[in-house]
C-alpha cells in the first residue's frame, strides 16, 4: 500500500515529474515518494523476521489472512468493476505464495527464506521472457549471476545444513510471486497499481 502511495505520488515522465499532489515542488514529493519506498523496502524485508519470532504463537495462514484482508478492505472500492479478472492473481501472489512462504521459514528459518524469496527478479526475469517475450539484455544476465552469486554466499549451503523442504518451498513461494508480478504487469498497465494490488 506504501509502494503505491509512493508511485502516485510521484513517478517520473521524461523531462519532468508528474504529482498527483498539486503544485508541490518535484524535489519535495520525489524526497516523499524516496521515503515511502525506503519504507516499505524495511517492512517488506522484516516481514520473514517477525514471522519467525511470532511463530508458534499464530498460525501462518491466520497471520496471512489477516495481513491481506486489511489491504483488502482499503482496496475494494478501487477494484469492485474488475474483482474476477484479479482472481488468479490474488490465488498466486495471496493464497498460494505467501502462506508456502511461511511455511518455508518454519523448515529453512528466517535468513534464508528472505534471500531466497528476494531473489525473484531472476524468475521474473525468464518469466517475463517466456511470457511477455520482454528481451534478455546482457546487462540482465550480469545482474541476475550478481545475485545468485550473493545468495549463495549469504546462505552458504556448503558451510550450513539448510532443510530442503524449506529451501524448496521458498523458492517455490518466490516463483509463484514472481508469476504475480508478471501476469500482474498487464493488469497494471490496464487498470493501475492500486486497483491490481
Amino acid at each position: 500500500l506504501i509502494f503505491v502511495l509512493a508511485r502516485k505520488l510521484c513517478y517520473t515522465v521524461p523531462g519532468s515529474a508528474r504529482c498527483a499532489a498539486g503544485e508541490r515542488g518535484e524535489r519535495d514529493l520525489m524526497k516523499k515518494g524516496y521515503l515511502y519506498i525506503i519504507v516499505t523496502i524495511v517492512m517488506f524485508t522484516s516481514y520473514e523476521v517477525v514471522l519467525r519470532y511470532i511463530a508458534g504463537q499464530i498460525n501462518s495462514m491466520q497471520l496471512t489472512l489477516c495481513r491481506f484482508s486489511v489491504g483488502f478492505l482499503i482496496l475494494l472500492p478501487l477494484a469492485l468493476r474488475s474483482m474476477a479478472r484479479f482472481a488468479l492473481l490474488g490465488l498466486l501472489g495471496i493464497a498460494l505464495s505467501m502462506p508456502i512462504l511461511h511455511l518455508s521459514v518454519r523448515y529453512a528459518g528466517s535468513s534464508v527464506a528472505a534471500v531466497l524469496f528476494s531473489c525473484n527478479p531472476v524468475f521474473v526475469t525468464f518469466l517475463a521472457f517466456f511470457l511477455l517475450k520482454e528481451p534478455i539484455k546482457p546487462r540482465h544476465i550480469s545482474a541476475l549471476a550478481l545475485e545468485i552469486a550473493g545468495t549463495v554466499a549469504i546462505i552458504d549451503p556448503l558451510g550450513h545444513a539448510l532443510n530442503p523442504l524449506g529451501v524448496g518451498l521458498a523458492l517455490l513461494s518466490t516463483l509463484l510471486f514472481s508469476l504475480y508480478g508478471v501476469l500482474g504487469k498487464r493488469r497494471v498497465a490496464e487498470y493501475g497499481g492500486a486497483v491490481v494490488t
